[in-house]
């Protein structure tokens, strides 16, 4: 019993007599009283005599304790029509509403997934605001305000306090939280409510503890142990004992299961110090809370001490006594109808016995139907987190190849849990769930890179390209808002890759770990060569050190200020291991590290030439798109170009000047179809024409955001039109892939709009007149160098005669086709028709209002003034292009042996 009987009426009831005596409080304070499946029956039991909104109230508050948050919430919006009292209207929706933030946002170990119980829009608390604001009663207010504090307040300060990392801010929150809970205590003491007080003292010491006065949250549940100990006040005895055990652990706030040491938030990924926690200390409170439970005749108080006991025999490697201990534990919550924490205990069974026995078939089907009906129920973050849990524990586990296999258990397990909610789409896309998708994929790349890791040490380097595949589907799926289906992953083998694989060409697998650079070399032999690198120029192997070393050598590209010391470098390290098997193939597949997308080995120096010079090169995203490649697909063509899609998913022209309308129109000529421009359609139109059966389809963006999501085309060719980050580039092709995509070509940057031109159009007649996708590319390449000043003033008459000169946008096109010709002209070194078109040029921006355009040629154009005062003489076959800065944007995604059915 809490305290005294007085003390007990005086807490709110629930208004149904016989559940309020089952229940013993509990909905509103749990100490491990109460008997939920007691109170389950009870309730029907009333409710088949008196159908009314407190008898429906108290039977939505049980399945809220059972974790059945859907039948719960289904159950109050019953008892909320059936009443028009105001004030238990205000109870119902205050209830109802945490229902609905306990399955949306709370992990089982107390935390909130968001520091906001607003972020979570609903009906309930549209409701919920309306009747505070309406009922006047104090006491009702005062027990709506209570059930908010404990249900969702708190959750949020903990989530508050972690997402602060300054500490004068913290401490000052940590201040203002300590004195919210002391004024609360005050007050129900003097309300003689003192079940809620002492419930309340619970916080205050794990807010003590937060702050790093672990000692003083100590001592006020010691000595509040003393005191309800000496007056034989035994369940709240054992709460207290049960709450000064876990302040030992660290792991586990006022009550909550514990989940393996295991803090959930992201900020708190880390495995907690476990193995230097004092178990003896632990364990005899452990025990004594026990003692008192089952003294006090709390059957679930009982189970949570259990609980813990089993917990702590499995940080002292005790796996087979803590998986009966959490057995024990189980059958103690499934009589009295605690399924949360039945769940909880179960889970922890699952864990410990997956430390000395196989995971077999039968298991998993158990785990699939226990999750599939926590996802059912409503359960949601309570279901999802246990995918995290068995995720830490995973990569907890993989210490050396001993544990190898109790690793890969565990991450089964954790990827069977996480498939169960997969498959409900909703569940991908909503925002309060993102931080636990996230979290989780990043645990399982990381797992999945450790275990490569090993491998490698262990030289076992087939066995670890299958892992390294795995890690880096994760880490690709652990970008923010990835919202697609996500589909089991693959186990691929070397054997498998290398029978996809033409004779000719050699895959070059990278993946950067915390050590190493690891990278694999097959051709349609196997696995011929591997490479493992420890150290970059004498220097430990760091992730942030690779990316730095991609994002300088783009810029060097497009700057022109390619070092040959560096790019020797670059070679020697990423190509070098693999000189022989790369003089002896024609084509290069690369798959490129995390740290590595989409690095530029086109422009690398390889036996005094540039590797793109002798070898034609595609890219993978991930190797899983080797499994679906066409031969061949007929020449149907849609090309699109003013095409931007913006955050409203409308389409609109693109505003600054540009070529693009005059390119598209000469590469529409080649497939001999009418471009569609952006300015022509409106979005439901280009949805439509986007999904048809076109084979080829080249679109025209200003920025890296589909139009569309679904595709119905083999390639896709992409002209981007603004510079974009290697993370969003790597974004658009995963979204490309995901709508059907089996083929991508897409630029890196944008440096020239003639050149860009000029290569798309020899790649779309290379292209047409039968040649495969990567030899098309290559040649373009190689046509692009040996373009001259006169062929690039030619090809600018091509456009001109595309562009027409009616609208103001038009004719600022035109503007910048002038600009360009006097581009060419300056580099021909005819700077004075170079002077005259940047005049015209100028001018028509002017009259066009593009101010700005006008005002940065205006500049170029007195410089030049200068240059044409001296004598000079024209060179028209002067190359102009042949520098990578131009010829080494685009890349190919996908199925480079691709060519047209003629």
């Amino acid at each position: 019993m809490l305290g005294s009987e007085d003390n007990i009426v005086k807490l709110p009831p629930l208004g149904v007599t016989e559940v309020d005596e089952v229940l013993n409080w509990v909905w509103l304070v749990d100490f491990g009283q109460g008997n939920f499946e007691q109170a389950k029956n009870v309730s029907e039991l009333a409710l088949l005599s008196q159908w009314q909104s407190s008898t429906l109230f108290a039977r939505g508050v049980i399945h809220r304790l059972q974790g059945e948050f859907t039948r719960a919430l289904s159950v109050f919006e019953e008892a909320f029509n059936d009443t028009q009292n105001s004030e238990e209207k205000l109870m119902i929706a205050t209830i109802a509403y945490l229902t609905e933030w306990q399955s949306k946002a709370i992990f089982p170990d107390g935390w909130a997934i968001v520091s906001s119980a607003s972020a979570i829009n609903s009906t309930w608390l549209s409701r919920l605001t309306l009747l505070q604001k309406q009922v006047q009663n104090l006491v009702v207010c005062l027990e709506s305000n209570l059930i908010i504090l404990i249900g969702a307040t708190l959750p949020n300060f903990r989530q508050l306090i972690i997402n602060l990392t300054n500490s004068e801010a913290r401490a000052e929150l940590l201040q203002n939280i300590q004195q919210e809970i002391t004024t609360q205590i005050e007050l129900f003491q003097g309300l003689e409510l003192l079940a809620i007080a002492q419930l309340l003292y619970t916080f205050l010491a794990e807010f003590l503890a937060l702050a790093g006065q672990n000692k003083s949250g100590w001592q006020i549940l010691d000595n509040l142990t003393q005191v309800y100990r000496q007056s034989n006040q035994h369940l709240v005895t054992a709460w207290y004992l049960l709450c000064q055990g876990d302040l030992i652990c660290s792991i586990a706030p006022w009550g909550k299961p514990i989940v393996f040491g295991y803090r959930l938030v992201s900020q708190l990924e880390q495995t907690l110090a476990r193995f230097s926690l004092d178990r003896a200390n632990a364990q005899e409170l452990y025990l004594k809370a026990r003692q008192y439970f089952a003294t006090a005749g709390a059957q679930r108080g009982e189970g949570m001490a259990i609980l813990r006991l089993a917990y702590l025999n499995a940080v002292g490697g005790q796996w087979n006594l803590a998986s009966y201990g959490y057995q024990e534990a189980q059958a103690c919550f499934v009589a009295t109808g605690d399924r949360l924490n039945a769940v909880a205990a179960q889970m922890g069974s699952w864990w410990t016995s997956l430390y000395y026995q196989e995971l077999d078939q039968p298991c998993l089907l158990e785990i699939e139907k226990l999750i599939e009906t926590l996802r059912q129920d409503g359960a949601i973050a309570w279901g999802l987190s246990w995918g995290l849990v068995f995720a830490q524990g995973a990569k907890e586990a993989c210490v050396s190849e001993e544990d190898f296999d109790v690793a890969l258990r565990l991450a089964t397990v954790a990827e069977t849990i996480m498939n169960v909610f997969a498959e409900q789409e909703e569940l991908l896309t909503c925002q309060s769930y993102q931080p636990i998708w996230q979290d989780f994929q990043n645990l399982m790349a990381s797992f999945y890179k450790k275990l490569t890791e090993m491998l490698v040490e262990a030289n076992k380097w087939a066995e670890a390209f299958t892992l390294a595949e795995i890690s880096r589907i994760y880490s690709l799926r652990a970008v923010k808002n990835y919202q697609s289906p996500q589909q089991p992953i693959p186990w691929l083998t070397i054997e498998e890759i290398s029978l996809r694989l033409p004779p000719d060409t050699l895959l070059i697998n990278y993946l950067v770990t915390e050590k190493y650079l690891l990278a694999w070399g097959i051709t349609s032999e196997g696995l011929i060569q591997h490479s493992l690198l420890s150290e970059w120029q004498g220097k430990p192997i760091e992730p942030d050190t690779l990316q730095a070393i991609q994002t300088q050598w783009l810029k060097k590209i497009q700057t022109r200020t390619i070092n040959p010391q560096f790019n020797s470098l670059l070679s020697r390290y990423l190509l070098q291991p693999f000189e022989q098997e790369i003089n002896q193939v024609q084509h290069l597949v690369f798959i490129p590290s995390f740290e590595l997308q989409w690095f530029t080995f086109e422009a690398l120096v390889w036996q005094e030439q540039l590797l793109a010079e002798q070898k034609s090169i595609s890219y993978l995203l991930t190797i899983t798109q080797l499994l679906e490649q066409a031969a061949e697909i007929s020449s149907g063509a849609l090309i699109v170009t003013n095409l931007e899609a913006n955050t409203a998913n409308q389409t609109n022209l693109r505003n600054l000047p540009s070529l693009a309308p005059g390119i598209a129109k000469i590469i529409a000529d080649i497939y001999q179809v009418d471009p569609l421009s952006g300015k022509e359609s409106v979005a439901q139109e280009l949805n439509k024409t986007l999904t048809s059966s076109s084979q080829l389809i080249h679109l025209f963006l200003s920025e890296p955001i589909l139009p569309v999501t679904k595709l119905e085309t083999e390639v896709i060719v992409i002209t981007l039109y603004n510079q974009t980050s290697s993370q969003t580039l790597t974004n658009l092709i995963r979204q490309l892939i995901e709508t059907g995509v089996k083929t991508i070509v897409i630029n890196r940057y944008l440096q020239n709009e003639v050149a860009l031109g000029m290569f798309l159009v020899f790649l779309h007649l290379n292209w047409r007149s039968g040649a495969t996708i990567a030899q098309s590319l290559w040649q373009a390449q190689q046509q692009l160098c040996q373009v001259t000043v006169q062929e690039a003033l030619d090809f600018c008459q091509m456009i001109q005669n595309q562009i027409p000169w009616q609208q103001i946008s038009e004719r600022a096109n035109r503007a910048m086709l002038v600009k360009s010709i006097g581009d060419i002209l300056t580099i021909g070194t005819d700077y004075q028709r170079a002077v005259e078109a940047y005049q015209v040029a100028i001018a028509i921006f002017n009259d066009c209002g593009y101010l700005q355009e006008a005002n940065l040629l205006q500049n170029q154009y007195i410089l030049l003034q200068s240059l044409a005062q001296t004598p000079s003489i024209y060179q028209p076959e002067r190359l102009i292009y042949n520098s990578p800065e131009y010829w080494s944007s685009y890349l190919i995604v996908g199925n480079w042996q691709l060519s047209i059915k003629n």
